[in-house]
C-alpha cells in the first residue's frame, strides 16, 4: 500500500486549523454584544499582572506598554472578527497594567521608615471608629470586606470599656521634616495612661505625646498583608498616643476633601450616638453596621453566628443594601405617583423615581463612610438607574462590566481585595442567571389569592436561587481567602433574609428618615425583634458542628483561573459558555488531588514574641503563651483561623518550658527547636548548638544551625519554617510580599 503523502498530511493540518479560525471568528462575530465584558476582563487581568510582580517593574516597561497600547488603538478600526479581539485585549492588558502602575507612582504615600518612641505630634483629628475589644486595637488593619479578625475576648467579668482608633492628619511630628511627614496616622489611646481616654472629635486639633510604627505586615507568610492597605489609603505611620490636649484651629486651612471629610464623620457620629442612646446590643450593632458602617457595637458572639450560618453578608454595605435603599426608594415613589391620574399619561414618573433613588443612594453612601466597598455598591446602582433613565435594561452583565471598569479606574488595587473579588462573583452569577428570565407574578384575569400565591412562590424560588447561585459563585474565593466555608448558608438565607429585606432594613430606612425629627427611637426598637430573630437563627445553624467547613486549602493559582472560568461562563451566550462549568470542575478536581501548600511546621511573629509549632493533634500551640495579650492573642486567633485543624489539647503539646526558654522536638527526630526571651541562657544555649534558635533578642548566626532574631523579625516581620525531606525551608513576609512600595519589610534574599 501507497504511502500518503507528507504534503497532503501538512494541508490536511492546515486546513483543519483553518476551520477551526473561521468557526472561532463566526463564533466571536455572533457573540459581539459580550467583547465589552471581555474588555474589562482584560484590562482587571493586566492590572492583577501588576500587582502579582514580586518588585516594581523596569523603568522601561511601563511607558514602552502605555506606548504600544496607544499604537494599538488606531488598528482596531480596520481588524474585524477573531483579530479585532485579539487586538482589542492586548490593549487593554497593556492598558490596565500601566494604570496599576501610574497609579502607584503618583500616589507615594510617605511612611515611617523605623519606629519612633515619645514623639510630639500636633494634627487634625480627621475621622474616629469605635474598636470592639482590646484585641481590635493592634496595628494591623482589618480586612474589606467582611474578614475582621478581631479576637474574642477573654473570659471577664465585665466587657472593656469602649475604645476608638483615630485617623489624624500630622502638620507637626518632633523629629521629622515637613518634607517627609506622613499624610496620615492611624492611632490608638494608649492603654497605660487612661483607664477612660479622652474623646477626640474629627475636627479637633491637638497636641498628643505618641509612639509611631511603621504598618504592619501580614501575621504570617502569604496571609492579609495591612501595610498595603493602609499604604493606598494614605496611612503613614500607626502606634499609640497619650497626653492629648486639643488647641485652638491651625492657622492655615485643610484641603478641601479632608473638610468634606470631617464634616461628613461628624454626621457620622452624630447618627451613631443617636443609635446608641436608643438601642443596645445585636439591636444597636446591626443599626450602625447597616447605617453608618460602623461595626464595633456588634457583639462578637453575633459576629461569628453570622459567619458560621453564611449571613455575613449582611453586615458588609454591598449591592444587597444598596438595592434596598434605592430600589424601595424608587418603588415607593413610583407606585405613589401612579394614584395621581393627570400625571400618569403625561410625565415619565419612572425616571422621576429613578432620580429620586440616585439621591438616595448618594445620601446612604455619604453616611456609610464613602469606603471603597459602598462605593462599589453605589456605582453599580447609578449605572442600573442611569439605564432606566435612558430607557436601557437595568439588568445586564454590560452593566456590570461597566460598573467593574469603573471601579478598576478608581481604585486598581481593590481588584487583589477579597471584597471585590467576592462582591462581583456572586453580582455577574445572579444577572447571569436572572437577566431576561425574571419570572412576572401578573395573572391576567387571576383571583387576588391565586395572585398572592404565585408572588410568595416566586419570592421563596427567587430568595432560594439566589442564595445557592452566590454560594455557588463565591465558595471557592472563600476557601481560598478565608479558609472555611458556610456550607449551610442557603438554609439560613431563606429562614432569615425575607425577616432582614421586609423587617429589619426597612425599620432601619424609616429611622434614618425619623431622625431629623428626633423620632427615631420608636422604629429602633422595632428593630428589635427582627434584629433578635436574625443572630438566633444564625446561632442556631452556625452552632451546629458541621455548619462550617474548615480548611487549609491555599492556591495562589484559584483566583485568577476561578475568575476566568466563571467569566467564561457567564458572559458568552452560545453553547461554548458551558466549558466554563467544564473548567470550574477541573479546578475543584485539582484542589482535591492536590491537597494545597503544606502547613508550616512553625510559625513566628514580626516581633519573636510568640512561636507556634504544629503538635501531634495537628494543632498549633505557642510557646511561652500562659496567658492571651491583647496584641499577640490576635496574631494567633488568625494562625488558628488560617491552619488549624483541631483543637489543641495538652497532651499533644510539643514544647517543654522551664525557666523562660522552650524546647521542643522536630518530628523526625532531627534536632532541637529553642525559643528563648532571657540573654541569661543564650550563652549555654549556643555551646548546645540546636538545629533551630528563635529569639527576640539579638543573636549570632553560628549560635545554631537555624537562627531567627529580633533582627530577623524586624527586617524580614513574620517567618514560616517548612520540614522538608532535604531540609528546612524557611519563607519570611518579606519574601512573599516582595521589593514592593507597599512593603514595610527588606525580602531576605536567598535565605
Amino acid at each position: 500500500m501507497a504511502r500518503r503523502p507528507a504534503k497532503s498530511v501538512l494541508h490536511r493540518c492546515f486546513a483543519l486549523v483553518a476551520a477551526a479560525w473561521a468557526l472561532l471568528c463566526t463564533q466571536l462575530n455572533r457573540e459581539r454584544d459580550s467583547w465589552f465584558a471581555w474588555m474589562v476582563v482584560a484590562f482587571g487581568a493586566g492590572i492583577a499582572l501588576y500587582y502579582s510582580l514580586k518588585a516594581e517593574p523596569a523603568f522601561w516597561l511601563v511607558p514602552t506598554s502605555a506606548l504600544l497600547c496607544a499604537a494599538l488603538l488606531p488598528l482596531l478600526r480596520r481588524l474585524q472578527g477573531a483579530r479585532f479581539a485579539l487586538a482589542a485585549i492586548t490593549a487593554a492588558v497593556l492598558a490596565g497594567f500601566c494604570l496599576a502602575a501610574f497609579k502607584s507612582h503618583i500616589l507615594a504615600t510617605r511612611t515611617l521608615p523605623v519606629a519612633l518612641e515619645n514623639v510630639t505630634i500636633e494634627g487634625v483629628v480627621l475621622s474616629r471608629n469605635l474598636i470592639r475589644d482590646y484585641s481590635a486595637s493592634s496595628t494591623d488593619d482589618d480586612s474589606e470586606n467582611d474578614s475582621d479578625t478581631d479576637a474574642d475576648a477573654e473570659d471577664e467579668a465585665e466587657p472593656p470599656p469602649p475604645r476608638f482608633r483615630y485617623v489624624i492628619a500630622p502638620l507637626v511630628i518632633s523629629g521629622i521634616a515637613q518634607d517627609a511627614l506622613p499624610q496620615k496616622l492611624r492611632l490608638t489611646p494608649s492603654r497605660f495612661a487612661y483607664n477612660s481616654p479622652p474623646l477626640l472629635n474629627p475636627g479637633d486639633f491637638v497636641h498628643m505625646q505618641a509612639s509611631l510604627f511603621p504598618p504592619s505586615g501580614p501575621v504570617a507568610p502569604g496571609a492579609y498583608a495591612p501595610s498595603r492597605r493602609m499604604w493606598f489609603a494614605g496611612i503613614g505611620a500607626v502606634g499609640w498616643f497619650q497626653n492629648p490636649v486639643v488647641l485652638n484651629a491651625p492657622s492655615h486651612s485643610l484641603p478641601w476633601r479632608q473638610r468634606a471629610g470631617i464634616r461628613m464623620e461628624k454626621l457620622r457620629l452624630d447618627i451613631l450616638a443617636r443609635i446608641r442612646q436608643h438601642s443596645s446590643g445585636n439591636t444597636a450593632g446591626l443599626a450602625a453596621t447597616l447605617i453608618v458602617d460602623e461595626r464595633g457595637l456588634l457583639p462578637a458572639a453575633s459576629l461569628q453566628a453570622l459567619r458560621h450560618s453564611g449571613l455575613a453578608h449582611i453586615l458588609a454595605i454591598s449591592g444587597l443594601h444598596m438595592a434596598m435603599i434605592a430600589g424601595g426608594v424608587f418603588l415607593f415613589i413610583s407606585r405613589g405617583l401612579v394614584l395621581i391620574p393627570s400625571l400618569v399619561h403625561k410625565f415619565p414618573l419612572h425616571k422621576w423615581a429613578a432620580v429620586a433613588a440616585m439621591g438616595a443612594a448618594t445620601f446612604y453612601l455619604t453616611l456609610s463612610g464613602g469606603s471603597i466597598a459602598p462605593t462599589r455598591a453605589f456605582i453599580m446602582a447609578m449605572i442600573v438607574l442611569f439605564s432606566i433613565l435612558c430607557d436601557r435594561p437595568a439588568i445586564s452583565t454590560r452593566n456590570v462590566a461597566l460598573a467593574a471598569l469603573a471601579v478598576l479606574v478608581l481604585w486598581p488595587e481593590s481588584l487583589m481585595d477579597a471584597g471585590f473579588q467576592l462582591s462581583f462573583a456572586a453580582t455577574l452569577a445572579l444577572v447571569a442567571v436572572y437577566e431576561n428570565r425574571f419570572p412576572s407574578p401578573f395573572l391576567r384575569g387571576a383571583p387576588p389569592w391565586m395572585l398572592a400565591l404565585r408572588t410568595v412562590k416566586i419570592f421563596i424560588l427567587t430568595l432560594v436561587v439566589t442564595s445557592a447561585v452566590a454560594g455557588f459563585a463565591t465558595a471557592l474565593l472563600l476557601i481560598h481567602h478565608f479558609q472555611y466555608l458556610p456550607i449551610l448558608g442557603v438554609l439560613t438565607n431563606v429562614l432569615a433574609m425575607p425577616v432582614f429585606t421586609f423587617h429589619v432594613m426597612p425599620l432601619m430606612l424609616v429611622s434614618l428618615s425619623f431622625m431629623p425629627f428626633g423620632w427615631e427611637k420608636y422604629p429602633l426598637q422595632a428593630v428589635y425583634w427582627g434584629s433578635e430573630f436574625l443572630i438566633r437563627i444564625a446561632a442556631l445553624v452556625g452552632g451546629y458542628e458541621k455548619a462550617v467547613l474548615h480548611t487549609d486549602v491555599n492556591f495562589p493559582w484559584l483566583p485568577p483561573v476561578f475568575a476566568l472560568a466563571l467569566c467564561w461562563l457567564c458572559l458568552w451566550r452560545g453553547f461554548w459558555r458551558f466549558l466554563g462549568l467544564l473548567a470550574l470542575g477541573v479546578v475543584v478536581v485539582l484542589m482535591l488531588l492536590l491537597g494545597g501548600e503544606s502547613r508550616p511546621l512553625l510559625l513566628v511573629n514580626d516581633r519573636a514574641s510568640v512561636v507556634g509549632m504544629l503538635g501531634a493533634d495537628g494543632a498549633r500551640h505557642n510557646a511561652l503563651y500562659s496567658k492571651r495579650t491583647w496584641l499577640d492573642g490576635w496574631e494567633t486567633k488568625i494562625w488558628s483561623q488560617r491552619d488549624d485543624k483541631t483543637e489543641a489539647t495538652a497532651s499533644a503539646r510539643p514544647w517543654h518550658c522551664a525557666a523562660g526558654v522552650c524546647t521542643a522536638v522536630l518530628p523526625d527526630k532531627r534536632g532541637n527547636v529553642v525559643y528563648v526571651r532571657e540573654a541569661q541562657p543564650l550563652a549555654r544555649l549556643c555551646a548546645e548548638k540546636p538545629m533551630i534558635l528563635i529569639s527576640p533578642l539579638r543573636v549570632d548566626d553560628d549560635c545554631a544551625h537555624l537562627v531567627i532574631d529580633g533582627n530577623d523579625v524586624r527586617r524580614h516581620g513574620a517567618h514560616a519554617i517548612h520540614l522538608r525531606s532535604d531540609g528546612l525551608e524557611v519563607i519570611s513576609a518579606a519574601d512573599a510580599i516582595g521589593a514592593r512600595p507597599w512593603s514595610p519589610y527588606i525580602p531576605a534574599a536567598g535565605r
